[in-house]
């Protein structure tokens, strides 16, 4: 979700611990390349569009 986050431009406060006065910054550079691909691809999926109301299913 912090990835998904990162890339849509929203920044990201890590809290570790019961305080929220404590913890970091999250950046994109530290997250494996080939999940922020991945993740990249998923974000420009568009959601399936339901089928019509007389569509058939696939035979």
């Amino acid at each position: 979700m912090c990835l998904r986050g990162l890339l849509a431009g929203v920044p990201v406060w890590l809290v570790t611990a019961a305080n929220p006065q404590v913890g970091r910054w999250l950046s994109q550079d530290e997250f494996p390349s080939n999940r922020t691909n991945r993740i990249r691809r998923e974000l420009r999926l568009e959601p399936p569009t339901p089928p019509g109301l007389f569509d058939l299913p696939p035979a």
